[in-house]
């Protein structure tokens, strides 16, 4: 392969991110889109004598007749063969492509087992995953399922409805909204095009099943974003491994590629609910809730900066802890652990320890571990990695450090003023300390605030 046909990270990531959004397309019957490439980018049905997975053909015409809108800085046309040649992949970097679609896919679909077979594609809602829970098993046959409408993401549209049935005219007009927005992504950097994208895409196929034939209780969002991340992980293993060009090893998917990461945030209630001052309290809380969040997405970021992954890496964010999808190098593990050390100085100096953000060494997996039938025992490993490396708090940190906080206890002393708001720290001014007067500042502004960045 030629040097100047290898494709970059970036059009792997975008064409991972858009490889099924002719599937929006084709439920709401935009043929206009539907290019004539069926025996090109079709796998062919002997057994029936047609050409399958026709998705591929809107996904073709819309990103060929929109490629202006994405960025400068990728071959364009590079980027849209490697998202629509996902079901006849060639090249080797096409069968990465192909593989991110498939193991996402088999890690999240089950056989449909709704009474719903006899609905045609573009009728069929996004299932709401809650009817899978129950306090007591099995699940009652009497209960309805739940769906959700085609509608943008917000805080109303949330909730399920018991009856639904989609229509072409819903999609269409659904799909002439989001087009709106798509276009003004225009002339965007590609830093700045993937994170709107991804926002643009969240709000509108939140709601869209990722696939009618299965169990329909996966979103195309969901599937787009963990399709990416899969990709972007599988170039960087076969790129730094020196395997990019063996289509062999591309395809093996028994070989740990992958890494799955973890951060925990330790001591979220005891530092959220530490308030010694009535006068402040409000504020102080609700800066230190933002704070949580913040901190535990901003370390997911930095870290996936410093790997120069994309921002779809980070598969999970919530409850103060984030779940990373990595590849398996040596490089990252180096990479991990300097992180590590960074994150334990910044929480003893910043929190005295009281915070801690544990990053684990990670869960090295293979495809197949990723299947649906063998995720169960991946969970579990993740699980232990997370509960492992909270065991060890501050074990780089103490290693070259004194466990007892003496520098801000000697400013303390010196100045005879500790901070009314914590009780732990030097006054900068005739109340407060540097840390309580940025958190009473914040939650001052964060009520009044539209925005953040």
């Amino acid at each position: 392969m030629e040097h100047q046909e290898i494709p970059r990270l970036e059009e792997v990531v975008l064409a991972a991110l858009f490889h099924d959004i002719g599937k929006f397309l084709q439920r709401a019957g935009k043929e206009e889109y539907k290019t004539n490439q069926e025996s090109v980018l079709c796998p062919f049905q002997k057994s029936g004598g047609y050409y399958s997975h026709q998705h591929v053909l809107f996904s073709d015409g819309f990103l060929s007749t929109r490629k202006n809108i994405f960025p400068l800085e990728i071959n364009r046309d590079r980027f849209i063969n490697l998202a629509v040649k996902h079901h006849r992949p060639d090249s080797p970097y096409e069968w990465m492509i192909a593989m991110a679609d498939r193991l996402s896919s088999g890690s999240d679909r089950m056989k449909k087992a709704l009474n719903e077979q006899d609905k045609k594609y573009f009728q069929q809602p996004l299932q709401s995953i809650f009817d899978k829970i129950a306090l007591q098993k099995p699940i009652s046959s009497s209960s309805r399922p739940h769906f959700y409408p085609l509608k943008k993401l917000d805080p109303i549209q949330v909730f399920s409805q018991s009856e639904l049935e989609l229509s072409k005219d819903q999609y269409a007009a659904f799909w002439e909204t989001f087009e709106n927005d798509f276009q003004k992504l225009q002339n965007l950097s590609y830093r700045h095009f993937l994170q709107a994208a991804d926002s643009l895409l969240e709000v509108y196929t939140w709601c869209i099943p990722s696939s009618t034939l299965d169990e329909p209780d996966i979103s195309l969002y969901d599937h787009l974003r963990t399709s990416a991340a899969l990709a972007a992980a599988l170039y960087r293993y076969h790129q730094e491994t020196a395997t990019q060009d063996d289509l062999q090893e591309v395809t093996n998917d028994r070989l740990k590629k992958f890494l799955f990461v973890s951060g925990d945030l330790s001591g979220i209630q005891s530092y959220l609910f530490d308030l010694k001052s009535t006068k402040y309290n409000a504020k102080m809380l609700r800066a230190k809730s933002f704070e949580l969040q913040a901190f535990s997405e901003f370390a997911a970021n930095r870290l996936l900066e410093k790997l120069n992954l994309p921002p779809q890496s980070r598969i999970m964010n919530a409850g103060g802890r984030f779940l990373l999808l990595l590849p398996n190098l040596e490089g990252v593990k180096e990479i991990l652990a300097d992180f590590r050390a960074e994150m334990e100085a910044y929480c003893a100096e910043r929190y005295f320890g009281e915070l801690s953000l544990n990053i684990s060494p990670g869960v090295e997996a293979s495809g197949e571990m990723l299947l649906q039938e063998n995720a169960a025992r991946l969970f579990a490993l993740i699980a232990r990695d997370v509960a492992e490396s909270k065991q060890k708090k501050f074990q780089l940190y103490l290693q070259t450090h004194s466990p007892i906080l003496e520098k801000e206890y000697e400013k303390i002393r010196d100045n005879q003023s500790v901070c009314e708001a914590c009780e732990k720290r030097v006054k900068i001014n005739e109340i407060t300390c540097r840390v309580c007067t940025d958190l009473i500042r914040f939650g001052e502004q964060i009520p009044k605030s539209r925005f953040l960045a």
